[in-house]
């Protein structure tokens, strides 16, 4: 009988042990869950590139999928800035404020994108510059060129590009040339052109036939030309041109 009690005592030891460490590894495994999630979806798809989720000095970058959705994870709860940055033929939007709680999915639904006007524009130099008429048309080799004209004569040319859908370089395309350059009656005759030691890239993203109209963005560097009056270089940033007709 005493042996038979012993042997009892020492299973109920046992348990109550297994069970005290099955306790102990739940209280361990139960850490408290501090971070949160931000969804967020752009449209059209196309329409961001990106998004800056900003709390004091630091910032979280995000790029989106195909489908233009933005999912951040991993988010410490608090409240952050989320600045979006657009593609560039769309206006950027007013920034947001999220409130990240812990455990939890902060949603912001889909933003919408206003696309520019149409038209051409660009910065010269980080001043915004718009035309007031243009000039575009296909050459006898079927490459495209736009010119666009602005008070005061200056104008921008972009010429020789490749009349499909791509992005074009000097590198990829030696031929494709871009230039800035300003006029006025009787002088200054001032010319800048990416091919004396620039830069250039130009998107085309949609090509309509039947309405002979283009969209697209641009951006190039423009060196002095030599035998002009032109000093410096010219920086053209955020140009785009949409739906611009074309003959």
């Amino acid at each position: 009988m005493k042996r038979k009690t012993l042997i009892f005592a020492s299973l109920v030891v046992s348990l109550l042990s297994v069970s005290c460490s099955k306790d102990d590894d739940q209280t361990r495994d139960a850490t408290p869950n501090t971070k949160g999630t931000l969804n967020v979806i752009a449209s059209p798809a196309d329409a961001a590139t990106r998004i800056n989720i900003i709390r004091g000095t630091d910032t979280i970058k995000a790029v989106p999928d195909a489908y233009g959705v933005f999912t951040v994870k991993d988010l410490p709860e608090n409240n952050y800035n989320v600045v979006f940055t657009p593609s560039p033929l769309y206006e950027k939007p007013i920034d947001k404020t999220a409130q990240i709680k812990a455990g939890q999915v902060t949603d912001f639904g889909t933003i919408s994108f206003t696309k520019k006007s149409n038209g051409i524009s660009a910065k010269v130099d980080g001043l915004i510059w718009a035309p007031y008429g243009m000039n575009n048309n296909l050459d006898s080799l079927n490459k495209l060129h736009i010119y666009g004209f602005m008070y005061g004569d200056y104008y921008v040319y972009l010429g020789k590009i490749p009349f499909s859908k791509g992005t074009y370089t000097h590198v990829s395309n030696p031929e494709l040339v871009w230039a800035y350059g300003g006029f006025s009656q009787g002088g200054p005759n001032e010319h800048w052109e990416s091919t004396h030691g620039g830069s250039a890239s130009v998107t085309i993203t949609n090509i309509d036939p039947a309405a002979k109209k283009i969209t697209g963005y641009f951006s190039f560097t423009a060196n002095a030309s030599p035998g002009t009056n032109a000093t410096g270089v010219k920086r053209l940033t955020e140009g785009v041109f949409i739906d611009v007709n074309y003959r």
